[in-house]
């Protein structure tokens, strides 16, 4: 706690810096396993930064031995993913909070939750002009991501993301 106590005081107390000044994005979903960089390249090949990954976006429910159970299920309650409506609230909590001028959804080959929903995030996000785009491909298998097909749609969604900015 003690560190997070001075990394919190550094943070408030430092200027940021303004050769920075870029877009923020939101990634969505998961960063695939084989392609694990590819959050850095974005960021890298965009001129953008990606500011939250709602994969580590965890509640802070602390889960204890004698209440192991009533606290696990309290975490899950709480959680982004525990139902469409928490993730949506989540997402755009967060688009809000970082200044988000764009979001990226990576939809996992036969995930049953996190696909459906991107036509509800996408009309969200378009009524927000907000910038979205969906890539698609399987987070163990590379067989299934078209990496030349997915970098040309972020090439059009960095148009639109620069053009917002």
């Amino acid at each position: 706690m003690e560190i997070m106590k001075l990394f919190k005081s550094k943070l408030e107390t430092e200027k940021p810096d303004d050769s920075r000044n870029v877009p923020n994005i939101l990634w969505l979903g998961i960063v695939p396993l084989y392609k694990n960089s590819i959050i850095s390249d974005i960021e890298k090949r965009l001129g953008c930064k990606a500011v939250c990954e709602e994969m580590f976006d965890f509640g802070g429910v602390k889960l204890t031995p004698n209440t192991f159970f009533e606290d696990l299920a309290l975490r899950i309650m709480r959680s982004r993913f525990f139902s469409l409506e928490s993730r949506m609230e989540a997402i755009f909590k967060n688009v809000s909070n970082f200044d988000i001028k764009g979001i990226i959804h990576f939809s996992q080959r036969h995930c049953r939750f996190l696909p459906p929903m991107v036509p509800a995030i996408q009309k969200k996000a378009e009524e927000k002009q907000i910038p979205f785009i969906e890539i698609q491909g399987d987070v163990v298998d590379p067989d299934f991501f078209d990496e030349e097909k997915a970098w040309r749609q972020l090439e059009y969604f960095n148009e639109q993301i620069h053009g917002r900015f």
